[in-house]
Formats: C-alpha cells, structure tokens, sequence
C-alpha cells in the first residue's frame, strides 16, 4: 500500500499524519529491521508521487517523521537507518544527515508534549550537527 505513488496522492498534504501513525506503530515492534524496511518501502511511493525536484525534501521529511515515531514509542532509531536510507535511495536523491537533523528537531517541534526537540533529536541521531543557519 505505501509503497503505491498512488497512496501518497492520495493523502495529499495530510501524509504526514497516516505516515506517523504507521512509523510508530512499526518502531513500537522493537523491530529496528521492521522500521527500516517500511521506511525503505514507503520511499518507493512517496518519491514516485513528487516531482524529481522535490524527492530529496520528501526523503528528509519521511526519514525525520519515521524518527519521530521512534520517540513516541519510546525506542532508539535503528542502527543504519540513514544509511540504508541513502543506500536505497541514492547519494543524488538522499537527504545528508544534518538537514534530517534539523528536520526532526522541526517535527518535534510541533508536537506540545516535546520539552527539548533537540536534545531528544541529538539522542535519536547521535554524532550528527545540526546545518549551519547562516
């Protein structure tokens, strides 16, 4: 089904809602491989549904709400999940890590309940510097 351009449309601008609501029920399985392989399943049709000059904005904004569904489960991102991201998607398509960082601190952003969106987006993607503003 998310794997479906048609999916996708489908939800229009309301995606992000029905793509959260799966990506924390798939990291609430304790299944690092299970979140990892519906994220890679969903790109298929969620890049399929945008014009080429929005996919990378698309992966990065998918990749941040798939991480933000770690946090409401209470579970860490899995090992590689941005690797096997870009690995899938490919250098030229893939989001780099520190604009997926500021992503999610965005997301968390949004939700009420978040008391420190950077701190807990720092602990979800380890190692990783938010871009530079400037």
């Amino acid at each position: 089904m998310i794997a479906r351009p048609g999916w996708w449309e489908h939800q229009a601008t309301s995606w992000t809602a029905a793509w959260l609501e799966i990506a924390t029920a798939a990291a609430a399985s304790r299944s690092p491989v299970a979140l990892t392989q519906i994220t890679l399943a969903a790109l298929t049709g969620a890049l399929q549904a945008v014009t080429p000059g929005r996919r990378t904005q698309r992966s990065q904004q998918l990749a941040a709400a798939a991480l933000v569904g770690c946090h409401n489960a209470a579970q860490p991102a899995p090992a590689g999940f941005l690797a096997a991201m870009t690995s899938y998607v490919g250098q030229g398509v893939a989001a780099r890590p520190e604009y997926v960082l500021g992503e999610l601190i965005a997301q968390l952003r949004q939700q009420n309940h978040v008391a420190d969106p950077a701190g807990i987006a720092a602990g979800l993607l380890p190692g990783i510097t938010p871009p530079n503003p400037g």
